[in-house]
């Protein structure tokens, strides 16, 4: 039994319930969603036969934590009674080397959640990089022409350096992911053989990585490619490459020649399907956020909002951190929701959702409900958004949603 089998399986499946989960009056999780789900559910509980902790780790009974490559930074519960208790109050925070500056957060909010900065970032404020360093002792003779294309059946050259971008995975531990995205669909494809991913890890940190001066997402073309795996630590790696430019989830770029198109073409992926739209590609936020507001060019519209009559959500508070909201049903029947929420931001007219800084995020799949006539306080915990530009927002909960303007 493959255990990363299952850890990737499972990534499909949160995917999904992302969409569509909780939602439990009205509209649901599409046909088309609901299928998928259910034949993924299906085939990790089949590979997971015989042992009980492993078909628990491929269910929907999964809260906090779904599996290390993809929400060891879950989410805290969130009350239904408005209040946060001391149980539920978030402790977890990004790890040093994975806040986005490089170093831990700066500040503490007064619940005890760490508030990430990404103003440091130089792309998302506008801000030039660094002075372009070279992350690879790769200038003398013995060194491999770094321009040459990925290729899976030759060794790595052992006299090139590492440029140490990907030397924290953990290919014994962790499947990779490669995402696809052609402008218009996301594809997700899995590699599960450790030595495969293992021989692309060692093709990708011997080429030479020169952190270039500025970047900007207007510079991307297509395909754009993503790549996702475990680290030693549990949490994950995220990185983007378009047009030479290797993105990092810490907001730094690289130059960075590899041929990614040859190896989707190459070794043994395994097709698994579709993200819901870019906003969930890995490191979408460093695409979207620049020069201290918002380029459009990969933000996704968010769908338009269908209201259900008689349920209202009215907003009591919002810091960085912690939006609380207060649902009042007054339809004349129950009503419910889901955790799950997205964030959408407004402009030139125009709503689009706001991708998540790079992390491992999810949501338990639990349900709330209103009987007619009362009211929910809910705290929605909004820290994986990171430092927002200034700007109009919406917090979008089952079809209703409350505005939030930040100066």
């Amino acid at each position: 039994m493959n255990k990363k089998r299952v850890s990737a399986a499972t990534a499909v499946v949160i995917t999904i319930l992302i969409s569509g989960c909780g939602i439990t009056q009205g509209e649901g999780m599409s046909a088309a969603d609901r299928k998928t789900a259910e034949k993924v559910v299906e085939s990790t509980q089949d590979d997971t036969a015989g042992s009980g902790a492993e078909s628990a780790a491929g269910s929907f009974q999964i809260k906090n934590h779904i599996d290390q490559s993809l929400t060891n930074q879950s989410l805290p519960n969130r009350s239904p009674t408005g209040q946060s208790p001391a149980s539920q109050l978030p402790t977890s925070q990004l790890p040093t080397d994975q806040a986005p500056t490089g170093q831990a957060p700066t500040s503490q909010s007064p619940t005890g959640q760490s508030r990430h900065d990404l103003s440091a970032i130089p792309i998302l404020n506008g801000q030039p990089s660094p002075d372009s360093t070279t992350h690879n002792a790769a200038n003398s003779a013995s060194t491999a022409d770094s321009s040459a294309p990925y290729n899976s059946s030759a060794p790595p050259n052992s006299s090139t350096s590492s440029n140490h971008l990907m030397e924290q995975a953990s290919p014994e531990t962790s499947a990779m992911t490669l995402y696809t995205y052609d402008g218009k669909k996301v594809r997700i494809a899995y590699l599960f053989d450790s030595a495969e991913e293992q021989k692309i890890l060692e093709s990708l940190n011997s080429v030479k990585a020169t952190r270039v001066k500025s970047w900007s997402a207007d510079n991307a073309a297509l395909p754009v490619y993503g790549i996702e795996i475990g680290r030693k630590d549990g949490f994950s790696i995220f990185a983007a490459w378009t047009n030479g430019r290797w993105i990092a989830q810490d907001g730094s770029v690289y130059q960075l020649d590899f041929d990614f198109e040859q190896l989707s073409e190459n070794g043994n992926w395994e097709d698994a399907g579709e993200l819901p739209s870019f906003t969930s590609f890995p490191c979408a936020r460093l695409f979207t956020q620049e020069n201290g507001g918002w380029n459009t060019r990969f933000l996704v519209p968010a769908a338009p909002l269908n209201p259900p009559g008689g349920v209202t959500m009215t907003l009591d508070s919002w810091n960085q951190d912690v939006a609380e909201v207060t649902i009042s049903n007054k339809s004349g029947q129950e009503w419910g929701c889901g955790e799950f929420y997205e964030l959408q931001v407004s402009v030139d007219g125009t709503w689009y959702e706001v991708p998540a800084i790079p992390g491992n995020w999810g949501f338990n799949c639990m349900g709330f409900y209103v009987p007619d006539g009362e009211s929910l306080g809910m705290v929605n915990h909004v820290a994986m958004y990171g430092q927002l530009p200034p700007g109009n927002y919406r917090l979008v909960l089952n079809e209703l949603s409350v505005d939030h303007k930040i100066q």
